[in-house]
């Protein structure tokens, strides 16, 4: 009888591996002219598969915005500026920040527009003593009563500070205190040309991860700041003064020190680190609360690799994908950070393909994109960490930029046309969904144990 049992579950996983792959609409043009390819082209969605995406162009910054029923609106410009970050709430609320050079001084500036209505109109929330001293924008919010931060490197002084600034209550509450510096230059030394990372769990409570140099080490490191509580004195923990924790991914295993890191936190506070080390090993620590504690890092792939995406939904499943460097082999691998034990699949075999986009939804959807050695672009769609085969191809003659997956199973792509340097973009259609609901039940079953 266990056998029959057993045999019925081989043959219903041989039927997933048959059904359709996902389905992606024919690309759009949405830019009006050739964006500028010294910055990236972002893309991000709601719960309920509303998009947004916003690039650079011409020194100017603009942004779309595509509701699920309807196609990408004209572009709208925020004014002159560069490094343009987005970010879309759950409940479709869209922010976007800037760093503007008004001849004298850089600015950070942000646009806000609540959901289902229009920008409100771009402001600035920080003033540099120069200009050309901002650099490395970075920014996460979240539904939960507004909550927001950005975050950017700001090289005005002696050494490179990472400085923030939050908001919380509504789409423009950035806080009147000012800007928070998280690391003190005489213990951590930023690395310049690395962006520090922030996210945002649902009580307000935010952690940052960074690159620096301690005494001579360089360190991924990690520091915590509550929004909710936010007085004219806080301060990012550790207080200023004190090193910054230390995740642990220079020297040991790893040999050599961390190249490139990527992070991200759920609503909850579990977390991912995934580090590419200069000896190109893939490496990563996970954590249940980010703001407190971490797992020994582990190496993912110690074969030559290089740069590193990290994704983790609500239910704490964390995701990494990277590029091997002979062959270009497309690898992801995952893992519960509950019970860590990564599982690395390779995910595309071939000789050139480019570094991937990853992103996954709250409710453990995922879509994952590359360019092959033709430079056109492919995708998958996932649901933690089992992904579609083979890829989809979604574009030829292309550049990759920015994936996000929707709560309803829909996922975004969004890349530069390789001849015409115009933005483009596409999504699957509502189907997808299905492959998703599909590949969760094959995980479903793994998981319990029935497969041996």
């Amino acid at each position: 009888m266990q056998n029959i049992h057993k045999t019925l579950i081989l043959l219903f996983l041989l039927a997933l591996s048959y059904l359709s792959a996902s389905t992606w609409e024919p690309p759009m043009t949405v830019s009006t002219a050739g964006a500028d390819t010294t910055y990236a082209v972002t893309i991000a969605s709601d719960d309920n598969a509303n998009a947004a995406l916003a690039w650079t162009q011409s020194g100017e910054v603009y942004s779309s915005y595509r509701p699920f029923g309807g196609g990408w609106e004209p572009p709208h410009s925020h004014g002159k500026g560069k490094d343009i970050q987005i970010c879309m709430d759950g409940s479709g609320n869209i922010t976007v920040a800037f760093i503007q050079d008004d001849g004298t001084s850089d600015l950070v500036r942000t646009d806000f527009r609540p959901a289902g209505g229009v920008w409100v109109g771009a402001v600035t929330r920080y003033t540099a003593a120069t200009v050309n001293t901002l650099t490395e924008l970075a920014i996460h919010c979240i539904r939960d009563n507004f909550y927001g931060m950005i975050a950017w490197l700001d090289q005005s002084g002696t050494d490179p500070v990472v400085h923030t600034l939050s908001r919380q209550g509504n789409g423009t509450g950035w806080s009147s205190f000012g800007v928070v510096a998280i690391n003190d230059p005489s213990n951590n030394t930023v690395t310049a040309g690395t962006a520090p990372i922030p996210r945002i769990q649902s009580n307000g409570t935010s952690v940052c991860l960074l690159k620096t140099t301690n005494t001579g080490t360089v360190q991924v490191n990690y520091a915590s700041f509550n929004i909710a509580t936010l007085t004219a004195t806080s301060t990012w923990n550790p207080a200023p003064g004190t090193p910054l924790p230390d995740l642990g991914f220079s020297g040991g295993v790893f040999g050599t020190p961390p190249e490139r890191f990527d992070f991200d936190m759920n609503r909850n506070g579990n977390a991912v680190v995934g580090v590419s080390t200069f000896n190109d090993q893939v490496a990563a620590a996970v954590s249940t609360n980010a703001s407190s504690s971490w797992t020994t890092p582990v190496l993912v792939d110690p074969n030559p690799s290089k740069w590193v995406e990290a994704a983790i939904d609500n239910f704490g499943f964390a995701t990494l994908a990277w590029i091997q460097a002979a062959p270009a082999n497309i690898s992801t691998a995952s893992t519960s950070v509950f019970a860590p034990s990564w599982v690395w699949i390779i995910q595309q075999i071939g000789s050139i393909n480019t570094v991937p986009s990853l992103n996954s939804s709250p409710n453990g959807g995922s879509v994952l994109a590359w360019d092959d050695g033709s430079a056109d672009l492919n995708a998958k769609v996932g649901f933690q960490g089992d992904f579609e085969t083979p890829p989809v191809l979604v574009d030829l003659n292309s550049k990759v930029e920015s994936v996000s997956m929707s709560n309803r199973g829909v996922a975004f792509a969004a890349w530069l046309d390789a001849s015409t340097g115009l933005v483009e973009a596409s999504r699957t259609i509502v189907e997808a969904q299905n492959l998703i609901n599909v590949l969760g039940k094959k995980r479903l079953i793994y998981q319990k144990g029935l497969y041996p």
